[in-house]
């Protein structure tokens, strides 16, 4: 089964969706929707509080804040700032809405009070500086919850939002949603959910910053070599794809910025430029290939002459790809997709799922664990010119 979000969602199609994982699927995503449209229920953030996001840019040393629906490359670093004024008492929550609808809980971590006390009135890194991956491309969100509080109070610590927000039977979603902030947000002495016409709540604040995760305009690198090394013989990978492309007769073996020592991409083409991109995951201490034919991918990604471009994926490590996905308007998205069964590609089309992403690789057995900042590096091999 497929799972398409609407166009303005922003968020790839769930694909090869077992029928028993649906209900699993659509309670994720009720819980990431309601937590984003929560923000709209309530009045002006609290003007003594102002939380920010900053920005450092894929090998830059510059700062600077980002404003909603800005636009972050996988490899940026973010971090989330607070300053707090007025010199009262504020139990924060921070949580990060990705693209594939997964609520990450990033303040506080582990069993840590999310209390900031009257002294805190300077400038607080509320979440540290944070590296992006591409594991979740699409609209994303930050989102925190920020409650006055007396001495008294209970700490407000809801390590639950990860979980449904919205389990009152018989209402709708949304009213949902709205009565539980609100009861969240009200005196701890009050008892039962709020009406869901009752009026916007003073006492904290919701605040939210859009975000778009995107990979820049991508293509393959350049040669390093001026004379690139000869080959005659097809890489096997290559053989037999779901559509006719010609790799070229020049070869080179190159390193990513993930790669360290180890030469962990492969590149073809000829005297114009690599065509097609090839790229090994297995551990970073794992031995160099030798030649051409012992370069074992996990990852390809052809650029055809006509000017679009297939990514293929060996997604169970089985030393073949058995997934393709054709992007022809090069917009990030693939529209056509293969599935392999044994030598027989089988056709997709009307998709909408990133092209460039480590979500198609498998976390392969007996190798590195799939790492998302250093899957991200290495793809980023592929990351060229301007930003989203």
């Amino acid at each position: 089964m497929h799972l398409r979000a609407k166009s303005s969602i922003g968020s790839p199609d769930v694909l090869d969706l077992a029928p028993s994982k649906v209900p699993l699927i659509l309670h994720r995503i009720r819980r990431a929707s309601g937590m984003r449209r929560v923000c709209g229920l309530f009045g002006a953030p609290d003007p003594s509080l102002d939380v920010w996001v900053e920005r450092r840019e894929r090998g830059s040393s510059a700062v600077r804040r980002l404003e909603a629906g800005a636009g972050i490359t996988p490899g940026d670093e973010i971090r989330v700032c607070l300053k707090k004024s007025g010199g009262g008492i504020v139990d924060a929550n921070v949580y990060y809405i990705d693209a594939n609808y997964g609520i990450q809980r990033r303040f506080p971590l582990d069993d840590r009070s999310p209390r900031l006390e009257p002294k805190a009135g300077a400038e607080f890194e509320i979440v540290p500086w944070t590296r992006v991956t591409d594991d979740g491309l699409g609209v994303e969100s930050l989102w925190v919850l920020a409650v006055p509080r007396k001495p008294s109070d209970p700490v407000l610590a809801l390590r639950d939002l990860s979980q449904d927000p919205t389990t009152t039977r018989g209402w709708s979603e949304e009213k949902a949603t709205r009565g539980l902030f609100e009861e969240l947000l009200a005196e701890p002495a009050t008892r039962g959910i709020a009406a869901a016409s009752a009026e916007p709540t003073k006492k904290g604040s919701v605040f939210q910053l859009p975000l778009h995760t995107a990979w820049p305009e991508l293509g393959p690198p350049p040669w390093k070599s001026t004379d690139p090394a000869q080959t005659e013989a097809l890489h096997p990978f290559l053989a037999r794809l779901p559509v006719s492309f010609e790799p070229g007769p020049c070869f080179e073996f190159a390193t990513s910025p993930a790669g360290g020592a180890r030469q962990d991409i492969l590149l073809f083409g000829d005297d114009g430029g690599p065509r097609a991109v090839l790229v090994d995951f297995t551990a970073r201490s794992a031995s160099a290939a030798a030649k051409p034919a012992d370069f074992e991918p996990e990852a390809a990604f052809l650029f055809l002459p006509d000017g679009r471009r297939l990514a293929l994926y060996d997604r169970r490590d089985l030393g073949a790809f058995d997934l393709a996905l054709l992007d022809a308007d090069g917009d990030g998205n693939a529209e056509t997709r293969w599935t392999r069964d044994g030598e027989e590609w089988i056709l997709h089309e009307g998709v909408r799922t990133p092209w460039l992403s480590q979500t198609h690789i498998a976390t392969v057995v007996g190798k590195e664990p799939k790492d998302a900042p250093i899957a991200s590096a290495r793809l980023s091999v592929l990351a060229r010119g301007s930003r989203p």
